[in-house]
């Protein structure tokens, strides 16, 4: 079986839905001990949809109640080995289903069932080992707020501010997410955010680490002479923004 950094540890994985994903996380690892693994960029409005917890040798993953969605309740998250073979075996058994074997971008390929009591159930085959970045998502480093690999004392965190253009901020921020963050990642450099402003609609900030020092600067030329930046984003990105 497929090893996938961004599929949860466990042979049986809790999936728990919250209002509020972000007061789970903060509670459940004070109250529980639980360690942050990963967890999504933020929504528009500010909330994480996904996060995924550890303990010991299992996992809990955290889902946030989309608006509409009928009350909180759990579901449960099983690893295969053949995703649709046990998609037809459940069939056979009249298990109601929710949605057929799919492949997702974060390396899995699953399928929702209710059974015989109603009660929600997601099977998971790894099809690839996928970086949480790759998705989205960020790596969490243990006992820390700031990505994996983010820990070492010598690295070099700034942290950038930007204000866009009146109700542009959403539509900067999902080709920031798409195409900028995973650009920084592949020089190696590391992006936690972007976060938020609670106070101003248009503004955020993300915080952009380097190995140490010396790096800073030729990473940065990379990033902003490369083809990337000068071909594409550069003339995409800057329209939308009102002030850095």
């Amino acid at each position: 079986m497929i090893k996938n950094r961004s599929a949860p540890p466990g042979p049986i994985v809790p999936i728990l839905i919250y209002e509020d994903v972000s007061k789970a996380i903060d509670w459940l690892r004070d109250a529980f001990g639980f360690k942050e693994r990963l967890r999504t960029a933020p929504e528009p409005d500010g909330t994480i949809h996904h996060a995924q917890l550890a303990i010991g040798g299992g996992a809990v993953i955290l889902t946030g109640q989309r608006g509409g969605d009928r009350p909180p309740r759990s579901f449960v998250y099983v690893p295969v080995n053949n995703v649709d073979e046990h998609f037809e075996r459940a069939k056979q058994f009249g298990a109601r289903i929710l949605s057929e074997p799919r492949n997702c971008e974060f390396g899995e390929r699953q399928y929702s069932v209710e059974d015989l009591a109603g009660n929600p159930w997601t099977f998971s085959q790894s099809v690839a080992d996928v970086k949480p970045e790759k998705w989205g998502a960020t790596a969490v480093a243990e006992g820390s707020g700031l990505p994996t690999g983010a820990r070492s004392a010598s690295m070099v965190v700034e942290m950038r501010t930007y204000k866009t253009k009146p109700s542009q901020r959403s539509r900067f921020l999902e080709i920031f997410r798409a195409k900028s963050v995973p650009a920084h990642t592949a020089i190696g450099m590391k992006i936690l955010g972007p976060f938020l402003s609670a106070e101003d609609p248009d503004s955020f900030f993300f915080m952009r680490g380097f190995p140490d020092m010396a790096s800073r600067e030729p990473m940065k030329a990379r990033f902003y002479e490369g083809e990337l930046w000068k071909g594409e984003l550069e003339n995409v990105l800057l329209p939308y923004v009102g002030k850095i």
